[in-house]
């Protein structure tokens, strides 16, 4: 054994740290939680890499003695350095024993334990309330170098394994290949701004992938305290088949072909066929991925967004991409940013569950939706001075804000979380309208009003900030009392309700008997009036008809009275039978029969049948 390899392993702690390093301070620009997870893996390489080249120097340290020693018994002729070199407790072979029967076997669950307390860690850590990372793509070309330094060590490191004397570097070389795994998986991730919460996502799967390799790495342990193993094999069981199968794909494929050798009884991997497979093979896929790769200059535009073209994650001074496509320089040098500007965007105030359809029956004692905010208004009646109550009053208020993108560099690049500003604005401005109002202001007929006057105030919050939108629905909906005192509000309702509805039938009762009165009292009053006007007429009436009767006297007394009685009598026996007898009948006695008679016709035949005769 020689220095070389122990100083490779030292270089690859070092590489592991710096990166650390570099990817805290990473972590603390953009808030990626994949560069915070994946510091569990750098410190597994560190670990790893300082005890295997622990053992490496031990074992050349051993050697030198053994070499040295037997020098010296060449020289002197006896045994005495020899047998003092096995009591000698400062050696290094005792060293190294003691290194390889207590402490190496238990590297295993020493990793396990801290993929166990870091997986736990990273698992249950909530991201999801956090704000979407500020700058990812500054984060790319780091982890780019760092995966392509990692990937040469791994590389190296893995050749070197497959020799003799290289046995112990596998496990360095495999996890440092993991390493640059999830250093390209972090940095697809970080690139990948249009996937939200891809970063989170990949912080999981380091998370759960770290429990897997604890529960490995425990049986491992437990398999080789069991299991037979000759002296000069060293103890591998922190080393990780699980991981091996990800970063050394040559191992199993070279398994691979000795099982096709040994199912089909010849060599398939010396046929032709293979041979030219294995050629082609590489090639075809290095050409796949530089197609792959630049594929990425093209963009793709929908009919419904625009894009804003980025250059190492700063926005390019050009205009903004129109629907259809575009070509640009390969990522990561530079990427377009999407957004919806010809789409109808929508945020909720006062409620946190967009996709909930609420109840069929909406009645003020059971929720909206399952997470509801309350909104602080003004009460105008607190009850009197001694009573104590507060003059405020809590109602809840679910306002849909619809919106849609007028400037889109604005919209992109003025904040973090555009639609998240957009939301605390709506929540200020909705605080701050019904602060000054009381519950019949809203609950009453003017929800209209409200709604317009809160879209003119949110829009202008909007301009004021340098939103880059255009407010276009503001709705005051679901409007009701918290749902503990509902009831209460709605004997309160009820009592007020009745209260009204007894003025207005004592206003509709005032409203029904003041016409009457009023005609009664108008039709009296015409009566009246025509009784005088009919007794002056009257009165006036007789007395110029006396004034002509005192005349006609005096023209012809004797006249006036024939006439005067004669009327009377023709006013009297108006309406009487009379018989006017011509001849002077006093010798002769007649008889009169004043009985009515029913039907003249049917009982008096006289005339009849004298005719008929």
């Amino acid at each position: 054994m020689d220095k070389h390899h122990e100083r490779v392993l030292a270089g690859l702690a070092v590489l592991c740290g710096l990166t650390a390093l570099i990817n805290f301070g990473l972590a603390g620009r953009t808030h990626l939680f994949s560069l915070s997870a994946i510091h569990a893996f750098e410190l597994w390489t560190v670990i790893v890499a300082l005890a295997t080249a622990l053992r490496l120097r031990l074992g050349r340290l051993e050697e030198e003695e053994r070499r040295d020693a037997a020098a010296h018994a060449a020289q002197s002729g006896t045994a005495l350095f020899e047998a003092s070199a096995e009591v000698d407790p400062f050696t290094a072979a005792r060293t190294r024993r003691l290194l390889e029967q207590r402490l190496i076997p238990f590297l295993a669950v020493l990793l396990a334990a801290i993929a166990v307390l870091l997986g736990r860690a990273i698992l249950m850590r909530d991201a999801q309330g956090a704000n979407p990372p500020p700058n990812p793509l500054l984060a790319v070309p780091f982890l780019a170098g760092q995966a392509f330094l990692l990937f040469l060590f791994s590389r190296y490191l893995l050749g070197l394994s497959r020799t003799p004397q290289g046995r112990l570097l596998r496990g360095p070389g495999v996890y440092a290949g993991l390493t640059c795994l999830f250093y390209l998986v972090a940095g697809v991730a970080a690139a990948a701004t249009s996937v939200p919460h891809a970063d989170r996502y990949i912080a999981k799967l380091m998370g759960g992938y770290l429990l897997l390799l604890a529960v490995e790495m425990v049986l491992n342990a437990l398999a080789d305290l069991y299991r037979p193993r000759r002296k000069t094999e060293p103890c591998t069981s922190y080393e990780s088949r699980i991981s091996r199968l990800l970063t050394d794909p040559a191992s199993w494929a070279r398994s691979v072909l000795m099982t096709l050798d040994y199912q089909f009884g010849f060599k398939v991997s010396d046929t032709w066929f293979f041979r030219f497979l294995a050629r082609a093979l590489i090639p075809l896929l290095l050409f796949q991925l530089v197609a792959l790769y630049a594929l990425t200059s093209l963009v793709f535009i929908r009919e419904y967004e625009a894009g804003i073209l980025e250059r190492f994650g700063a926005p390019v001074e050009a205009p903004v991409l129109e629907s259809g496509i575009h070509f640009k320089w390969p990522w990561p040098f530079e990427t377009a940013r999407r957004l919806p500007v010809k789409r109808i965007l929508r945020v909720v105030v006062g409620y946190h569950d967009d996709t909930h359809n609420g109840p069929e029956a909406i009645l003020w004692s059971v929720p909206h939706y399952p997470r509801e905010d309350y909104f602080m208004l003004a009460s105008r009646d607190s009850g009197g001075s001694d009573s104590g109550a507060v003059p405020v009053n809590l109602l809840v208020i679910n306002v849909p804000v619809e919106y849609r993108i007028t400037n889109a560099m604005q919209y992109g690049y003025a904040f973090a979380d555009p639609s998240a500003m957009l939301e605390q604005l709506a929540y200020r401005t909705v605080s701050l309208m019904t602060a000054g109002m009381d519950v019949p202001d809203l609950l009453g007929p003017r929800q209209a009003e409200n709604a317009a006057e809160l879209r003119a105030r949110l829009q202008a919050e909007a301009d004021r900030v340098g939103l880059g939108v255009e407010i276009l629905f503001v709705g005051m909906q679901g409007i009701h009392p918290p749902v503990a005192v509902a009831e209460s509000f709605q004997s309160v309702v009820g009592a007020l309700e009745s209260r009204e509805s007894q003025i207005l039938e004592a206003r509709a009762y005032l409203n029904r008997k003041l016409p009457v009165a009023s005609a009664e009292a108008v039709t009296e009053v015409a009566r009246a009036k025509a009784y005088r006007v009919r007794k002056a007429q009257s009165a006036d009436a007789e007395a110029y008809r006396f004034l002509r009767q005192v005349a006609a006297h005096r023209v012809s007394p004797s006249v006036y009275r024939a006439r005067t009685y004669l009327g009377s009598l023709e006013t009297a026996l108006s309406g009487i039978r009379k018989y006017v007898v011509a001849a002077d009948a006093s010798h002769e006695i007649i008889q009169f029969n004043f009985e009515e008679k029913l039907r003249p016709d049917l009982f008096d035949f006289g005339s009849t049948l004298e005719s008929g005769r």
